[in-house]
């Protein structure tokens, strides 16, 4: 088990899977998410074929070969359930499908302000996820890809959080910044 944090582009990353999320509409927020429907729109087909979507529901969405990882673990958030648990099930999900290694962006941090919170609350409450699945015995290679700003927020989260110096490194980045 090793959290990996970096600055980059999420989609450059290799991994067995990204871990994302959509809402219960089948409608994708975020820039990373966005990028991902006009890369590939595969994953958004994937998506919608399984409608009606439930708060909290994890969805294994398959690659089509355009990207470097293969597979999308998807959790449906309609921001009612807290951040932690939206970060648990899809590590979750990702290990019950037998994945290794995914990656996570900064999940919620461009719907901050309507959540009435500031980023190092939102970083602290996917750390929780991050702990919550370690703690249930979960055993995946974690590695978050952000922005400058987030991946000295997390670091020090990781670090508070009780992550030790050899759990928690930084890979050089791949591919462009955001």
């Amino acid at each position: 088990m090793k959290v990996n944090v970096v600055c980059g582009n999420i989609l450059t990353v290799p991994a067995d899977a990204l871990i994302t999320t959509i809402n219960c509409n089948g409608r994708w927020i975020g820039e990373i998410n966005h990028e991902l429907v006009d890369v590939t729109g595969h994953f958004h087909d994937q998506a919608l074929k399984m409608l009606p979507l439930i708060d909290g529901m994890t969805l294994r969405l398959t690659g089509n070969g355009l990207l470097p990882f293969q597979n999308l673990m998807v959790v449906v958030d309609d921001l009612r359930q807290n951040l932690d648990g939206i970060v648990f099930y899809g590590l979750e999900a990702a290990q019950a499908a037998g994945f290794k290694t995914v990656t996570l962006p900064a999940i919620r941090m461009e719907v901050i302000s309507a959540l009435r919170k500031d980023a190092p609350e939102v970083v602290h409450e996917m750390v929780q996820g991050v702990r919550r699945f370690v703690q249930s015995g979960g055993d995946l290679d974690i590695t978050f890809v952000v922005d400058e700003e987030t991946e000295a927020l997390l670091k020090e989260a990781l670090n508070f959080g009780g992550f030790s110096a050899s759990q928690v490194s930084q890979r050089p980045p791949r591919g462009g910044l955001f």
